[in-house]
């Protein structure tokens, strides 16, 4: 019976001097978590100064007159301000409380942890009038508060935050996209023993013979302990299970050969169980369950492999965005985004331009996707010399990592969108690198500046990453390129006029070094604006109108450019995607008939990485 499953490590970037940093893996382990979700009160003030609302955070506060927000949201999208896109974002506040209970059985011999997996741009958080904690190192990776010290022996905890539009380093966080703001990733409360996992990394080799060998590392609070590794296959059959070694303080390791193992690929995505129960004196004290993928990346002669086999990323741009529901995205648009890129012959997606939610990299180890995951340096390039910001930016490396870095889809680290190579780039390139040396790195560059500068990055940048390159420069490329290449943006697709598309992908085809290339992008970035005044019908526009007054607003131009609508409805461009990225090719456009009954002989290609094409049809 599963008991318990693995969420991603927290890290806490910015702190007060009281409170403390949680070094914790988060669990959600039953009667000892729980979902923080719901309707809250909320107040926003345009600005940056809270005027009589300054002391909302003391427990005397009277919210009696605030209005109600669902968390997760974006407050635009609730009515409280016109939403902003890019860098037009103006300063605001956003102030919220809500009550909570602690549970009995949480507080004797435990540590009370709260979590927040993404809060728009930057907040300050605090517990029954305590500050526990703030950060503004990005708006896309979590965060975790050992809240433990500000609990009181009252039933009712007070929860208050304070979110600010515009914090130092959010031009980092701002895309070509809307910038929407709040608390629009779940909150959540869960509570540890004293003694508790803070880190596990999994890695995977593959031998000479066929085997997997799974090598499994974990972190615990105190020195002392036992930890025990239980591995069962995809039909849940166990294939290892074994003690890990203590090899330093509060470290563990082992490694487990699986024979004949099911690898995890976008076209086959096995899923191990991995199990770990932590045990003080045969006592258990708390037990972790990770779902894993046995899958190994190498770069073998300028070609990206996974598994010891070259791959070609058939690949789309996506960002985490609803018309409806903006970044709070749920479970059931993610799976509806992915099955439509099923449909789509689409098994790449980069995560545009920051860490996705996290249930979005799950569904894509449990469906079968590629992942480039990437670490949110967005806009901001004039930040980028100035000491101030140093901080800013490597704090958004680690836990853009730490939390996915056992997701089998993610292959790929990318660090920033179109940066100029400076010296605070390199430093994050070369803390991802250390953080996790299993995974290749890239820098995605304007087309131009990529041209006149690749070769003068660095070697360790193990992928070439250009935008937009024209047919002959491609060729060129081609010719010129030693890393692997990928096309992180390319025939983007504004309106209806995805370009270039099957002229490039023959060449990418046809290339070894060329790994793939990523449409920029998948989904129209539209949000569901009313209207007062009733659409002409008889006028040309430049909206999507679902009826005379509903449309979906892409700022003009800006967010006009997905191979589907904003409410995913297909476009001519998804068709072409489809048509052009099929694995399955008939190499003839013509065939030689006469009247009567004959046999036709046609060239069928497998494009495929791993498949064959055993038990497909030809439909005539």
């Amino acid at each position: 019976m599963k008991t318990a499953f693995l969420l991603p490590l927290l890290t806490f970037w910015s702190v007060c001097a009281d409170a403390q940093p949680a070094n914790v893996l988060p669990v959600r382990t039953n009667g000892f978590w729980e979902s923080l979700n719901g309707d809250w009160s909320f107040k926003y003030l345009p600005g940056n100064n809270a005027g009589p609302d300054a002391d909302f955070s003391k427990l005397g506060f009277s919210v009696s007159s605030w209005r109600r927000i669902s968390v997760p949201s974006n407050w635009e999208l609730k009515g409280f301000v016109k939403p902003k896109y890019a860098l037009e974002l103006e300063d605001g506040l956003g102030l919220y409380r809500r009550t909570f209970r602690v549970p009995a059985g949480w507080h004797d011999g435990r540590r009370v942890c709260l979590r927040f997996e993404g809060v728009a741009f930057g907040f300050q958080a605090w517990v029954n009038g305590r500050e526990i904690g703030q950060s503004s190192a990005s708006a896309y990776n979590p965060n975790t508060f050992d809240i433990t010290d500000a609990l009181g022996s009252v039933a009712e905890n007070v929860l208050a935050v304070r979110v600010a539009t515009k914090p130092l380093g959010y031009e980092f966080d701002v895309n070509d996209d809307w910038a929407l703001c709040g608390i629009y990733r779940d909150v959540t409360l869960f509570s540890v023993p004293e003694t508790h996992f803070t880190d596990l990394t999994t890695r995977t080799k593959l031998t000479a013979d066929g085997s997997a060998e799974l090598s499994v590392a974990v972190s615990i609070s105190h020195p002392d302990g036992d930890v025990a590794e239980r591995l069962l296959d995809p039909d849940g059959k166990v294939v290892g299970e074994l003690p890990m070694t203590h090899t330093s303080h509060g470290t563990y390791k082992t490694s487990v050969s699986v024979k004949k193992a099911q690898l995890w690929t976008a076209e086959t995505p096995a899923l191990y169980q991995l199990q770990l129960t932590l045990s003080d004196k045969g006592q258990p004290l708390q037990t972790i369950v990770e779902r894993i993928g046995l899958r190994e990346i190498s770069i073998v002669g300028g070609m990206l492999q996974l598994n010891g086999r070259p791959i070609k990323l058939h690949g789309v741009n996506h960002h985490d965005l609803s018309p409806e529901n903006g970044r709070a995205i749920t479970e059931e648009e993610m799976r509806r985004d992915l099955e439509l890129m099923k449909k789509g012959n689409i098994n790449f997606v980069r995560t545009s331009h920051y860490p996705p939610q996290p249930r979005f990299i799950e569904l894509c180890d449990e469906m079968g996707f590629y992942v480039m995951c990437e670490v949110s340096i967005g806009k901001g390039e004039e930040h980028l010399n100035d000491s101030k910001y140093r901080e800013n930016i490597l704090a958004r490396v680690e836990p853009t990592i730490t939390r996915d870095k056992n997701r089998p889809s993610v292959i790929i680290w990318s660090i920033g969108n179109e940066n100029p190579v400076t010296d605070v780039e390199m430093e994050a390139c070369r803390r991802a690198k250390e953080l996790d040396p299993s995974r290749p790195i890239c820098i995605p560059k304007i087309g131009s500046y990529f041209e006149k500068n690749y070769e003068n990055i660095p070697e360790f940048v193990d992928i070439y990453a250009p935008h937009y390159p024209g047919n002959t420069t491609l060729r060129r490329f081609a010719k010129s390129l030693k890393r692997p290449t990928i096309l992180t943006e390319y025939a983007h697709a504004l309106g209806l006029a995805t370009d270039r598309i099957q002229d490039q992908w023959e060449i990418i085809q046809q290339t070894p070094t060329f790994a793939d290339g990523a449409i920029w992008h998948f989904m129209d970035q539209g949000i569901l604006r009313t209207s007062e005044t009733p659409v002409d019908r008889d006028k040309s526009t430049e909206f999507v109108w679902l009826d005379e007054h509903r449309y979906y607003d892409t700022h003009g131009n800006d967010g006009c450019d997905g191979i589907v609508y904003s409410d995913r409805t297909p476009q001519t461009d998804f068709w072409e995607t489809r048509k052009v990225y099929s694995p399955v090719r008939i190499a003839e456009s013509k065939a030689n008939v006469k009247p009567g009954s004959q046999e036709i002989f046609l060239a069928v290609e497998n494009r495929y990485d791993f498949r064959a094409l055993t038990g497909m049809k030809l439909a005539w």
